[in-house]
């Protein structure tokens, strides 16, 4: 999910729940376990053999318990000339997708890509541009899939936004006024059409406020600041009227490199995410009628 476009830091609105969103084939056909483990044995292959070039790889256990799915998940990614490849793989879809930059000198840098999804459930396609120059600041998504994504890959499973089938995009940017106010907008589709705009302002902590619709209007209120001279950082929006959604981040600095970030969204009706990120390791927890689980560990192998 992008970063909301306003200063604290929230992500744009989302919505359209559906209760026990299902992953894997839309049919609930279980997939033979001969087909499925030469697939992943295949993909394996495929992801291994790219290792003297990669830049991460990411090994991961997807798990819902209703409607049960299970599937390990590997991710690899790395650089070809200017463009950076990633390809992955889950128990019953492969996807590849291509990345890279127009560096635009002090003024700014815009990066843009695409990636494909093919699997027992259908197939999915999307493009994305982001970026910024000067004040300005936005990033734009087009894609379509013949089934719900969250069918092709586990990582596009969000129990607070689950894309329908067909086309989705996003539309949002940020215009920074002055020094201490930015304005932000954006506008999305993913089987219900959601905008907001909102006016950040910093002084030593930055305040939000904003309205929004989706299926009915909201008010919008943000706080984002440090917490102490460590560095403690919390990020906390509320959105509340015609649609209700609590989302709070807490970022702890380590003493090392590393931080622990924390982050906690709960809507209603009632669907809730838990994420915790420390180093190279990442693991997320929802419930939107039924629990799901992801645990991911990432080598890095460095940069181009």
């Amino acid at each position: 999910m992008p970063r909301a476009p306003h200063a604290s830091g929230a992500q744009p609105p989302k919505g359209g729940r559906t209760t026990g969103q299902a992953l894997g084939p839309q049919s609930n056909r279980a997939l033979p376990l001969g087909a499925g483990g030469k697939v992943l044995l295949l993909g394996i292959a495929y992801l291994l053999g790219g290792i003297s070039l990669a830049q991460s790889l990411t090994f991961g256990l997807y798990g819902r318990l209703s409607p049960g799915y299970f599937t390990p998940t590997l991710e690899l990614t790395y650089p070809i000339q200017d463009i950076t490849w990633g390809v992955r793989l889950q128990r019953d879809a492969f996807g590849v997708s291509a990345e890279s930059a127009l560096d635009l000198g002090p003024v700014g840098r815009i990066a843009y890509g695409g990636r494909a999804s093919l699997g027992w459930a259908g197939w999915g396609a999307q493009a994305f541009a982001r970026g910024g120059a000067g004040p300005v600041a936005a990033e734009a998504r087009l894609g379509y899939a013949s089934t719900p994504p969250a069918s092709l890959w586990v990582g596009d499973a969000d129990p607070l936004q689950p894309v329908a089938a067909g086309f989705s995009g996003l539309l949002s940017g940020r215009y920074r006024l002055t020094a201490t106010q930015t304005l932000g907008f954006s506008a999305q589709y993913f089987g219900i059409l959601a905008a907001e705009a909102t006016l950040g302002l910093r002084d030593q902590s930055t305040y939000t406020v904003g309205l929004g619709y989706q299926e009915g209007l909201y008010g919008l209120l943000g706080w984002r600041g440090e917490l102490d001279e460590a560095g403690d950082l919390l990020d906390l929006t509320l959105r509340a009227g015609g649609y209700n959604r609590l989302e709070a981040l807490l970022s702890l600095p380590l003493e090392d490199t590393n931080k622990l970030n924390l982050r906690f969204t709960v809507a209603y009706p009632w669907a809730a995410k838990l994420g915790i990120e420390m180093g190279n390791i990442q693991a997320d927890a929802a419930f939107d009628g039924g629990w799901s689980a992801w645990l991911r560990y990432r080598l890095e192998f460095g940069g181009e």
